[in-house]
């Protein structure tokens, strides 16, 4: 069997407020970078939120958001730096904690994605607004990462007592049930999971996944057929779909 066992990470990198300075010149940059930004133009929008950090070097808002477009041009180093340089100049800049903790994660550096999640779950006053859910869940899938599999459970029951409509949580809380054996548990929350997200391909996936584990067969090809009409390049669900065919049909021939 082949299992999708990749967590889904929440990212809400979101353009932090850049605090108000009389300089003309500088709010000038900062408002052409933002358009730049929204446009689509994330080259141009770093050029201006440079030029406007030399103009004033310590608004930890620039930093923040020049470190956003630097996220979004998959320059993870800079984007780190960018938001590590917002924090030194703002203590509690809570948003810029949190999308460090998702670049740690992008770039695979687990543990210190753990040590940023956890300092806004020790201060929940810095957590960015309406992303408790996602501080939890994210940091449940560095966990998962580290091999901490009870604490990434814990951290993804508090996402969805947070939110219980995360589809997301419901999916990473199913695969660390699954990977633990606790099938039923697992089945449970990728139905929950595909209840509460239309066309959630993984989800149908690992719940046809599940019930081959748990030998029944039929619900299994009825997953992986839905896994299909989602994304029919999905080699994956098709191999596993024959896996389930010959396994029912084998069954089938045991009962005559």
């Amino acid at each position: 069997m082949k299992h999708a066992g990749v967590l889904c990470l929440t990212a809400a990198l979101l353009c932090g407020t850049v605090t108000a300075v009389s300089a003309q010149s500088y709010n000038d940059l900062v408002t052409q970078a933002k358009n730049d930004y929204q446009s689509g133009k994330l080259n141009d929008a770093i050029q201006s939120y440079t030029q406007a950090i030399q103009l004033k070097p310590d608004t930890a808002g620039t930093y923040y958001n020049r470190g956003v477009v630097y996220y979004d041009q998959k320059m993870l180093g800079e984007a780190i730096a960018d938001f590590t340089k917002a924090i030194s100049l703002k203590s509690d800049y809570g948003e810029a904690y949190f999308n460090r903790a998702n670049t740690y994660s992008l770039a695979g550096d687990y543990q210190k994605a753990v040590t940023d999640y956890s300092w806004l779950v020790g201060h929940p006053s810095g957590i960015p607004a309406g992303q408790a859910a996602s501080v939890y869940n994210n940091r449940g899938v560095a966990y998962f990462k580290l091999k901490q599999p009870d604490k990434a459970l814990s951290d993804f029951d508090a996402a969805v007592k947070a939110n219980p409509q995360y589809a997301e949580a419901y999916y990473n809380r199913g695969n660390v049930y699954y990977d633990s054996g606790k099938l039923t548990e697992a089945v449970n929350d990728f139905e929950k999971a595909v209840s509460l997200k239309s066309g959630y391909r993984d989800a149908y996936y690992n719940l046809g996944n599940a019930y081959y584990r748990l030998g029944d067969m039929e619900k299994a090809i009825a997953d992986f057929q839905k896994t299909i009409s989602i994304d029919k390049s999905f080699a994956d669900a098709y191999y596993n779909l024959g896996l389930a065919y010959i396994k029912l049909s084998d069954s089938m021939k045991k009962a005559r």
